[in-house]
């Protein structure tokens, strides 16, 4: 996550947070299923293997989506395509002060 946050300063850090969250979700599911794996002595049950693989996974692919969701937002506002497209840059001030690129640098 680190690299889309750094890759995108403006990417809502509502977005980072719950993502961060439901990863930390997944990798609470896994505990307790290696937990119960331990507990039982026998790896191929199946609350087992859809608590250590199933649920992260399904968790991972939803936090990909939900990522490159917000990615899809970001780049659809008009900031963010002037910046993309080789246009001039809105926020570029005659004196030589470009203000998107400050504010992407202090983000990050």
């Amino acid at each position: 996550m680190h690299v889309v946050a750094s890759a995108d300063p403006g990417m809502g850090d509502k977005d980072l947070r719950l993502s961060a969250e439901l990863l930390g979700l997944a990798g609470f599911f896994s505990m307790f299923g290696w937990i119960r794996a331990l507990d039982l002595g026998v790896f191929w049950d199946a609350l087992v293997l859809g608590l250590v693989f199933g649920v992260p996974g399904c968790v991972a692919v939803l936090v990909w989506i939900m990522l490159v969701l917000a990615r899809r937002r970001l780049v659809s506002r008009d900031s963010y395509l002037s910046i993309g497209s080789g246009s001039v840059e809105k926020y570029n001030i005659p004196g030589g002060t470009n203000c998107g690129l400050k504010r992407s640098i202090q983000c990050v």
